[in-house]
């Protein structure tokens, strides 16, 4: 018994066993490399916040890009205007509309793929304004088309042609480029009108306009927008109305309303038509829909610059769309005259700063293949 009690005393001052060392050694293995993963889940996640809003000048289909993606899609590139951030662009002197009252930013929406099925229709217009004026004073009652296009009623189609572009933009602080196509196809009294833009990263968006040739002008039938999947605005000229497939509300087919697309044709001609008619400070308006709703644009004449461009050196006629609200987005247009006044040159300016510049690169006639 002496002996037993002995042994303890020997085993207790020559310390714990190494079976107790092995299992402390491991538990603090253990510990030190959970720590980094205790620590991530212990810092609070970051909430994304995505806002959308309706189809503006340019807004239609859009897909939200990731919060992890640093750039947009096309459907970014031409005609949406993006949403406010902290510090906006004030309207410029030139474009500021005199009249109109600021208006809230629209409301933070939900992430979703397919962003425009997820905005609030605007409110439905009974009243059908089918004897309104046309968009620009002046224009001569309807005339059968000729065989040949002429200036009747200050409008002239250029011939067809395909230009080519080379894009550059801004988006979120970064710079990108891209390439950019607008076809325009006229006959003796039908078009079509094709402008695509492609990223071989970010993808593509192309818009489409077809209808008739009158003597006031383009009469688009059929507008679309596509980026994954399409969107029409078409337009019921016997009912009145320009309906869409994104089942957004009717609106009334005002005369000489055109689409998001035809208005670039539709300056042409009318500068093509009557060049000392629209000299600087004169106002084009038009009524115009994209492929959700429609919304008045004016654009004002700025003065003849000189362009340096991937095509060469050009004179172009600037127009500047004039601002209607606090958060329209900035259009800017060069019409050059040695080219039929098509537009050269195509600059859509966000409020958050993001940017796209189209530049002519070439000029083709339109069978030439892409």
């Amino acid at each position: 018994m002496r002996f037993g009690t002995m042994s303890s005393q020997m085993r207790t001052r020559a310390g714990p066993s190494p079976w107790v060392w092995l299992i402390s050694a491991v538990l603090h293995a253990w510990v030190l490399f959970q720590w980094p993963a205790w620590q991530a889940q212990a810092a609070p996640s970051p909430r994304w916040q995505v806002q959308v809003q309706t189809d503006s000048p340019s807004s239609d289909l859009r897909p939200n890009p990731s919060p992890r993606t640093a750039l947009p899609t096309p459907a970014t590139l031409l005609t949406e205007p993006a949403q406010p951030r902290e510090a906006t662009r004030p309207a410029s002197p030139e474009t500021r509309a005199p009249t109109s009252q600021p208006t809230a930013p629209p409301p933070l929406a939900r992430p979703s793929l397919e962003t425009e099925a997820d905005v609030a229709a605007q409110p439905h217009t009974d009243a059908l304004l089918a004897q309104a004026k046309p968009a620009v004073a002046g224009v001569s009652a309807p005339s059968t088309t000729a065989a040949a296009p002429s200036a009747v009623g200050g409008f002239r189609p250029p011939l067809g042609a395909r230009l080519r572009y080379d894009l550059q933009g801004i988006a979120k602080g970064f710079g990108y480029s891209a390439k950019a196509e607008l076809l325009w196809q006229p006959d003796a009294s039908q078009y079509e009108s094709r402008l695509e833009v492609s990223h071989f990263l970010l993808g593509s968006r192309v818009q489409t306009s077809q209808g008739q040739i009158t003597a006031e002008g383009l009469a688009p039938r059929r507008f679309g927008d596509k980026v994954r999947s399409e969107q029409a605005a078409h337009f019921q000229r016997d009912k009145g109305l320009i309906t869409y497939s994104a089942n957004t509300p009717d609106t009334p087919l005002l005369a000489g309303t055109q689409d998001r697309l035809s208005v670039f044709i539709q300056i042409s001609g009318m500068l093509l038509a009557e060049p000392q008619r629209w000299g600087p400070g004169a106002v084009m308006n038009f009524n115009t829909t994209g492929a959700r709703d429609s919304e008045p644009w004016a654009f004002q004449v700025a003065g003849m610059e000189q362009l340096k461009m991937p095509y060469g050196t050009l004179e172009a006629l600037r127009l500047v769309r004039q601002e209607q609200k606090q958060y329209d987005q900035r259009v800017e247009l060069w019409m050059a005259p040695s080219l039929e006044h098509l537009p050269v040159r195509i600059r859509i300016t966000q409020t958050s700063g993001d940017q796209v510049d189209l530049l002519l690169r070439s000029k083709e006639p339109p069978s030439t293949n892409p």
